[in-house]
């Protein structure tokens, strides 16, 4: 377990020594159980009160659970969930904008992000459907979903991965947060079957969440930028975190903003498992 974690010179500046290197990851032994379906994924309010994760079946909904002790993943509680068949059909990824203002589903079914407003902040039972989605024809099978929220650039850039094309694929949005407004920039790829994506928040590595019919290879990927947030820069650093002891269908990832702790979830055990990283 980490403890003590302090700022430090090690890394890139301002960064918790160890955070965000996955050298340094260990299971804490920490999971939550979710009831039996087909989850997807999944994500924390920044200060991590609240957690919410998609279903993805015949009935989908986005639901709310609150963490009574942030960030730990065995303290939530269930509070609410909003049911999104009609809207984001068979939601495969989440994402909010800082705020708590709106929220982002990527559908399989319509292989589309959908953009939700929140009359109430981080209240999912107040969402409404707004603007046009970003449809991406090319990417039939999209699994994971991340839109830059580092304070400078919060908003333009939106990434995705999917089975299709099993690449990142990357978006410029005009007008920030709204996903009407986007256009194609470039696509990474990373050589596997590809279900997530996430950044470190300066935007100089990349994780990506993989799985094949090899275990080993169910694991997060670590790749490095040479160029904070241009995914063209990157470049496998032949760092990977396999997680197959705890879930060999790994689905959905995320982490806490300072890197110290990843979240990972999958098919075969329905739970959230928690790892913790930093030296």
């Amino acid at each position: 377990m980490i403890t003590n974690k302090l700022l430090g010179a090690a890394g890139h500046s301002g960064v918790i020594p160890g955070a965000w290197d996955l050298t340094t990851a260990v299971y804490s032994g920490r999971s939550f159980s979710f009831p039996a379906g087909s989850y997807y994924g999944i994500t924390w309010k920044p200060d991590g009160t609240k957690f919410y994760y998609c279903l993805a079946s015949s009935n989908s909904y986005l639901y709310e659970y609150d963490a009574t002790t942030p960030w730990d993943i065995t303290s939530l509680v269930y509070v609410d969930r909003s049911i999104v068949n009609l809207t984001a059909p068979n939601p495969n990824g989440v994402w909010f904008k800082p705020d708590g203002t709106k929220v982002y589903l990527l559908s399989v079914s319509t292989s589309s992000t959908h953009q939700f407003s929140l009359s109430t902040p981080w209240d999912v039972s107040t969402m409404s459907s707004d603007t046009g989605p970003l449809v991406d024809a090319s990417e039939g099978l999209p699994e994971g979903l991340y839109i830059r929220s580092d304070g400078a650039s919060d908003g333009v850039q939106v990434f995705k991965v999917g089975l299709t094309r099993d690449t990142v694929r990357e978006f410029s949005l005009s007008t920030a947060w709204d996903v009407g407004s986007d256009t194609y920039v470039q696509e990474y790829n990373p050589s596997l079957a590809t279900y997530d994506v996430h950044f470190s928040s300066d935007g100089l590595k990349m994780f990506i969440l993989q799985a094949s019919t090899t275990n080993s290879n169910d694991a997060v990927y670590e790749h490095d930028l040479s160029t904070a947030w241009d995914i063209s820069t990157a470049t496998y650093n032949s760092v990977k975190f396999i997680v197959n002891s705890q879930d060999g269908s790994p689905r959905a990832m995320t982490f806490k903003p300072d890197g110290t702790r990843m979240y990972v979830v999958g098919l075969s055990n329905d739970d959230v498992f928690e790892y913790e990283l930093g030296d």
